[in-house]
Parts: C-alpha cells; structure tokens; sequence
C-alpha cells in the first residue's frame, strides 16, 4: 500500500530464519542446503553489498540454533563475487554436490522400508543410522523418491 513503510517486512521476509521456515513448513523433512556468491567483505569491490552477502553468508552456514530449530540444514559453499573467475567457484559447489550425496532421516528407520528411486528406477544407497548414502549418480533432472517408515 502507498504510504506504508514494508521496511521491516523485507527484512523478515529475506532472512535465513524465515527462508528456513517457510522450507521447513512446507518439506518438512526435506535437506536443504544454500550455496551462495556473495560480496567480500574483506574487498572492497563491492563493499555496497555487503549486508545483503553477509544475510546470504547466514544461509550458507548457519547457526547451530538454525540447525536445531528446522532441522536438515548443511553447510553450503561461499563465494565472491569479486573474483575474476567463477570457475573455481562453481566446481566446489559441483564438488560438495557430489561429495555430499547423503539424506538425513529424521529418525532411525526400519530397514526394510527404506526405497530410494530416481525416475521411479532403483538407486543404490547404503542405510547408516539416520542417513541414507547415495551409491550411484542419480541423472540431472532426474524425479527421486525416497520413503521409508519409522518405528512406532
């Protein structure tokens, strides 16, 4: 509405918390993890950015009572935007993608009911605890399912 000030609203609405939350609310029991590129603030490059990066910066590693309070959140990647190349960059976002092919459960499943399928094709994993460790490349792009139960 005119007139209004929405300063605090934007605020709220672009804050690592709430994008948790709204995550969260939604796939409850979804992994998450940000990736961000982000201002320096150690270069002065693009020093008129930097509360914006330092919010992303949130989101990319996030507090223990972030982790505690939505859950499956993982530490992502941070880069600059300052840099001359991004190729090194984005080959470690590629890399932890790779690296980090693990979904936390929230719970220790019964071992049976655990099925995980990509384009509804069967996906080797291997169950430790409450995590579930992908075996194999699931394709780009590719529908994945996982389910499994847990004890009553």
């Amino acid at each position: 509405m005119p007139g209004q000030d929405t300063s605090h609203y934007e605020e709220d609405y672009d804050s690592p918390e709430t994008l948790f939350k709204r995550i969260n609310r939604k796939h409850k029991f979804s992994s998450v993890v940000v990736h961000s590129i982000i201002s320096d603030p150690d270069n002065p490059c693009a020093s008129s950015q930097e509360a914006v990066g330092q919010t992303y910066a949130r989101a990319s590693h996030p507090s223990q009572r972030i982790i505690k309070k939505y859950g499956n959140i993982l530490k992502g990647e941070i880069g600059s935007i300052c840099a001359t190349n991004y190729g090194s960059q984005l080959g470690s976002i590629a890399d932890y993608t790779i690296k980090h092919r693990l979904l936390p459960l929230n719970c220790y499943p019964i071992p049976e009911s655990v099925s995980l399928k990509a384009d509804r094709k069967p996906v080797r994993f291997t169950l430790k605890g409450k995590k579930v460790f992908i075996d194999e490349r699931i394709p780009f792009n590719a529908e994945a399912n996982l389910s499994y139960h847990c004890p009553i």
